[in-house]
């Protein structure tokens, strides 16, 4: 190369360079050849530039550089260093001279073949269920009760329409309320017609949830004196009752095209004669692909109707995205809609100032709150934070920076302070500053996060007056707006528990207005009904509320025999039901009279930008309140109660945002390629009726790629195949996967179950209005919590396997005769839940063959090492693989190559609740791993953390196919076999390392992710994971076993080395459930005699009375005795509290015997109440009552209780 042009490069590289420096950007890459061409002038201008720089890799094995700032959020100053002790490269290297799978010994080249064993294309498993073939239908044995269901059924009038309608149009949109059962009165019709016209007949009506499908199938089969299974079938996910026969089956959307998943388009529907689908107005995601399937097969299938149900008026965009059809509208009758409706504002004006809440809220405010936590340092750390924020706003008022807003807002989002935080001299908020000095946009975002425009200073001044006085008439109109629209405003994210509470006493006790009657209260999630069970609960043991109510929890996971027992009518009980909004799909009861609603919904939604799925509450749609009041419009004459004010519910949209524009998208794209594998899942959901943005699409399908579910050229893997079977977000079954191969499934099973449903540990589960000034203190309690389950070690994930496991050996029949303290019992609850969900994966791997009863895949076999804690966490590296972060010792920040900048959440047990504890962050390896990440306004907050040695990141992250002919290995042009060299993982994680280090790690990596590839692929064979003789072993069977054995001593042994404890009994089989609490306690299982007699239900039994449900409840009056016992104080006394016979001989209980008469008035409530030392706590509550002449204790409470639970 000329002089010339080398002059003319060197320019070009040192003004790229430079323009570099001045940006804002933190790093570029540039190709390799500008640095080849002269490296010494290129790392120059580097050094001169104060810049740094690195070698990259591709995974197409392309070389270029990384130049970076000292202040680059992607890259850490030095790449790291492993360092393997010499015990673990010499088990490594025996394992290697003991196995010729690649060749010669002394060989660590990979041969081809290697890399794709049996060369097999990965392909659909086939399910285990089939629709069956079409059957010609039969008459039905009872006419007579097909002919009632109809006569009682309102689409009576409409069935000759509806069935003209199928006559002529092969698409038919049927609009009309929830109360019309639409979902089985038209099926009975198709079948009826069918019959008498000796047609074949096969009718798929895909629901929105399981449950709803089988209470259909087994109410419509009722109808036709059959058992499930005959006339009436249903199909759902590890559920089938079905046979050939069969002409009605019920189903759900995603389920159904799991089964059409693998057939062409002329056999998918080839069986079907009728596809009815049910609320398609709400576009579910897997139903928006179902009805993309539809549009492609009435192409080849003449014969084939379609049938919308829907419960909106326009309907006008099915009939145009099909291309014909006709739409039917079902119109109510003015009999079926008498119930009335109350807003927020309505039921504030009918509850009375002797509500209940009334006198709670007046008891908590007397009560003291203790900061004495028995740990100083968490008192220390919010001190340290509130000083942080008092400095903030500070510098923000004397220089106006936006970083310092950006700061304040950090500390908002993620650190949980208070965004109407005031100075504690001044008393000033960031919204009274940003007004003063005239920040627009700052007050507009700050107006949008919920900040208060109406606290003021200590000088009594808020922000419209200060914006006025500093003439910032922009921020005027903005606050001026904000004063209007305040006042009547609620919070999505608040749900108040004391006034639903207020609500059930109105409608449950002695009442001149409202007849008693049943009740349903709608809540946004799971976590919400445990909250308002316990209140509910709580106040019905301490004699507030009727003995008569029976609570009850409708949810996505309740058994079809709970939800029988909801249904039953039974005069003697009120019934109360805490639903989520399956009660809408459901619209299974008759004998409601009022419906609650909290008007609000809780959602997981995708933020493209920080790329972070989210949990958030959304208002309920207009439809969804009209669904939800029509709950009642059965009988007549309910009334209905929303719980938000009118103006609100004129701005409420329509219906509810679409799941595809809305939801997380990689388990769509699995479904699209897999039903359509030919065609990009771009293409494929640019043909549904609702089209997701390209960059959510091109996100997802990104991802897929990262996780190998995908290949690079976006062709299906075998990964990809096994994971639709498992109902879990796709990195979280390819963690499952990494579990089985690593022989210790059950604690990952635990670990998964919590991630893909909650954390049991958030702040928001156990706070209220009450507790919402004192957040702090419940954060520090939660946060104390997590450390103790920790046990030291530096993992979120040992602290959700460590609960779990506490939780399971607390478990015993005999020890539910009380109510535990709320902490408690919303915790048990949680756990309830995810019990549950761990069994439904347990069975779905069954069902998909991952695992198997027998042989080398038998439960017993994947967790011969569940008690290897370094095991584990090789599991979560490599399935959780690309959250994957670095801590930079130089500079003590979290390094990723993630757009934003990571953060440590103030919830992981890797750091205080302080913010200054993340300056100073010293771990046993810069490696973490993360299960979660939150968008904290210009940072993500990662949570779920555990930190990883960097074996396990070497052998287990990064793409599963990585060989040393893709240039995974550098090193310079004169090295020599033990020089250093760069291990490459994937474009970003390196390591430096001696050459022939390098080469035997990698060699290790192929060989397990050869077992990985071989085990996906051949998994469903049953015969090939037998398990053998040991005298007849296969070798390749015996070399698994060597390799899994050989990398858990490697990492045992480099975990010791680098000083990572070992926790013990991490690996205990979990036992079976025993009876659930929350059934045994919402049964009434624990009620004291006395709360059951009363004068008027003596009378009433006498005199043949009508039942209890009529009968108005007399209000019980209560007295109290404090009883203080010093030996409550020690773990002594709680073993005595809960032994009542051994309170007879105590002399305060003889005491209580004579101040108490048995001929006491029934209706007076007498309760012990047990206090320690501790000004808040108490130790326990029993309730008094007389048998035979003789005194008797019922526990009501136990545990250490809050006084304002019980007060």
């Amino acid at each position: 190369m000329s002089s010339s042009t080398n002059e003319i490069l060197h320019f070009y590289v040192s003004e790229q360079l430079n323009s570099f420096s001045r940006e804002k950007r933190c790093c570029m890459k540039y190709m390799g050849h500008l640095f080849e061409i002269d490296p010494q002038f290129f790392a120059k201008i580097v050094k001169d530039l104060r810049l740094r720089m690195r070698p990259h890799i591709d995974n197409n094995g392309q070389e270029s550089v990384v130049v970076f700032k000292d202040k680059c959020s992607h890259n850490t100053a030095e790449i790291v260093d492993l360092k393997l002790t010499t015990e673990s490269l010499k088990d490594m290297y025996r394992f290697h001279c003991g196995s010729d799978f690649c060749g010669s010994q002394q060989e660590f080249e990979m041969s081809s073949d290697f890399f794709s064993p049996g060369n097999v294309p990965p392909t659909v498993p086939p399910h285990r269920f089939s629709l069956g073939p079409l059957k010609q239908s039969i008459a039905r044995c009872n006419e007579m009760g097909q002919q009632s269901f109809q006569r009682k059924s309102p689409m009576q009038r409409y069935k000759q329409m509806i069935l003209e309608a199928l006559s002529r149009s092969r698409v038919v949109v049927v609009n009309g309320g929830a109360t019309f059962g639409k979902s089985t009165a038209i099926p009975m019709y198709i079948i009826e017609q069918c019959s008498q016209e000796k047609r074949h007949c096969k009718i798929i009506c895909v629901e929105r949830e399981q449950l709803v499908a089988i209470h259909n199938s087994e109410l419509l089969a009722g109808h036709f004196h059959e058992k499930v299974g005959e006339t009436v079938a249903y199909q759902v996910q590890l559920q089938s009752r079905i046979s050939d026969s069969s002409n009605l089956v019920y189903t759900t959307s995603s389920f159904l095209l799991r089964v059409l998943m693998g057939q062409s388009i002329m056999d998918s529907f080839r069986h079907i004669s009728h596809l009815v689908v049910v609320d398609a107005h709400l576009h579910e995601a897997f139903s928006d692909l179902l009805l993309r399937e539809l549009k492609v097969a009435l192409k080849y299938h003449p014969y084939l109707k379609v049938i919308l149900l829907s419960n909106y008026s326009r309907n006008y965009e099915f009939l145009q995205y099909f291309g014909e059809g006709e739409e039917i509208s079902l119109e109510m009758n003015n009999d079926m809609i008498k119930n009335q409706v109350f807003y927020y504002e309505d039921i504030r004006k009918i509850l009375s100032e002797s509500a209940p809440s009334v006198g709670i809220r007046k008891a908590f405010k007397t009560l003291p709150i203790s900061l004495a936590t028995g740990h100083s340092n968490n008192n220390n750390d919010i001190q340290t934070n509130l000083m942080q924020l008092d400095k903030c706003l500070e510098t923000y008022e004397r220089t106006a920076h936006d970083q310092c807003f950006e700061f304040f807002l950090y500390m908002v989002q993620g650190e949980q302070a208070n965004i109407n935080h005031r100075h504690s001299v001044t008393g000033r908020t960031i919204l009274n500053i940003a007004a003063m000095l005239g920040k627009v946009e700052h007050v507009k975002i700050l107006l949008h996060l919920g900040a208060d425009p109406f606290i003021t200073d200590k000088l009594d001044v808020d922000a419209l007056k200060v914006a006025i006085s500093m003439s910032n008439l922009e921020c005027v109109e903005l606050l001026k707006v904000a004063y209007f629209e305040k006042s009547p405003q609620i919070k999505e994210n608040h749900i108040d528990n004391l006034l639903i509470l207020d609500l059930i006493n109105m409608l449950t006790t002695k009442n001149d207005v409202w007849i008693r009657g049943n009740i349903i209260v709608i809540l946004p999630s799971y976590q919400h009904l445990i909250q308002l069970n316990y209140t509910i609960l709580k106040e019905k043991l301490l004699g507030s509320l009727p003995q008569q109510i029976s609570i009850f929890m409708l949810h996505n996971h309740t058994e079809k025999a709970h939800l029988d027992a909801m249904i039953a009518s039974d005069p003697k009980v009120i019934k109360i039901i805490l639903s989520t909004d399956i009660a809408e799909t459901l619209m299974c009861f008759d004998d409601l009279q009022y419906v609650i609603d909290v008007a609000r919904q809780y959602r997981t939604v995708f933020d493209s930008e920080t790329q972070c799925k989210k949990h958030v509450y959304e208002w309920s749609s207009k439809q969804n309140l009209e669904n939800r009041r029509l709950l009642v419009t059965q009988n007549g004459g309910g009334a209905c109660f929303h719980l938000l004010p009118l103006e609100q519910y004129k701005q409420l949209p329509e219906v509810q945002t679409p799941d595809l524009l809305s939801k997380p998208l990689d388990r769509v794209c699995l479904a699209v390629k897999l039903l359509s594998q030919h065609t990009m899942v771009s293409e494929y959901l640019q043909e549904t009726i609702v089209q997701p943005p390209f960059t959510k699409v091109y996100q997802a399908v990104e991802h897929l790629k990262k996780i190998s579910v995908f290949t690079d050229l976006e062709d299906i893997t075998w990964l990809g195949c096994r994971l639709i079977d498992v109902p879990v977000e796709c990195h979280l079954g390819k963690l499952l996967v990494f579990a089985i191969l690593l022989q210790c499934l059950d604690p990952i099973l635990t670990i998964v179950s919590f991630m893909t449903t909650l954390d049991p540990f958030e702040t928001a589960h156990y706070s209220d209005d009450l507790l919402e000034p004192h957040r702090d203190i419940v954060r520090q309690k939660l946060k104390n919590e997590r450390k103790h389950f920790a046990e030291g070690h530096l993992s979120d994930h040992l602290v959700l396997l460590r609960l779990y496991q506490e939780w399971q050996n607390d478990l015993r029949d005999d020890s539910m005769d009380s109510i535990p303290s709320g902490y408690n019992f919303t915790l048990n609850g949680l756990l309830e839940y995810v019990c549950n969900v761990r069994t439904q994966l347990v069975g779905a791997l069954r069902s998909s063959q991952l695992i198997h009863n027998k042989g080398n895949l038998s439960m017993h076999y994947i967790n011969l090492k569940s008690n290897c804690w370094p095991i584990i966490k090789a599991a979560l590296v490599g399935g959780l693989y690309p959250s994957v972060c670095a801590l930079d010792s130089q500079c003590n920040r979290l390094k990723s190559p993630n757009k934003h900048e990571l953060v440590l959440h103030p919830d992981s047990v890797l750091r205080d609740l302080s913010l200054d504890s993340m300056r100073d962050m010293h771990f046993k390896s810069p490696w973490i791993i993360y299960g979660q990440a939150t968008k904290s306004w210009n940072w993500n907050s990662i949570n779920c953390n555990t930190v990883a040695g960097g074996l396990s990141v070497a052998l287990f992250a990064g793409p599963t196919k990585l060989s040393s002919s893709s240039s995974k290995i550098t090193t310079p042009s004169n090295a020599t076999e033990s020089s250093e060299c760069l291990l490459h993982i994937d474009e970003w994680i390196c390591f430096k390392l001696a050459y022939n280090e390098a080469a035997l790690l990698l060699k290790t990596r192929q060989h397990f992710y050869n077992i990985y590839v071989n085990y996906l692929q051949h998994c469903g064979l049953l015969e090939k994971f037998k398990r053998p003789n040991v005298t007849n072993s296969t070798t390749s069977t015996s070399q698994n076993t060597i390799l899994i054995d050989c990398i858990e001593k490697i990492l045992v042994q480099e975990d010791l080395a680098n000083g990572f404890p070992q926790p013990e009994r991490i690996g205990l089989r979990p036992k079976a459930v025993p009876n659930k609490l929350m059934m045994t306690l919402n049964g009434g299982m624990l009620m004291a005699p006395c709360l059951y007699r009363s004068q008027f239900q003596t009378s009433a039994v006498s005199k043949n009375m009508p039942t209890p449900n009529n009968v108005p409840v007399p209000q019980r009056s209560k007295q109290y005795f404090m009883v203080y016992r010093k030996d409550l104080n020690d773990v002594v006394g709680v073993d005595m509290i809960m032994n009542t016979s051994s309170l007879r001989h105590s002399e305060w209980f003889h005491l209580l015997n004579n101040l108490l008469d048995a001929k006491t008035d029934c209706n007076r409530l007498t309760f012990i109440i047990f206090y320690t030392r501790h000004p808040d706590l108490l130790r326990s509550v029993y309730m008094v009552d007389w048998n035979k002449g003789y005194l008797e204790l019922y526990p009501c409470f136990k545990f250490n209780i809050n006084l304002h639970c019980v007060l």
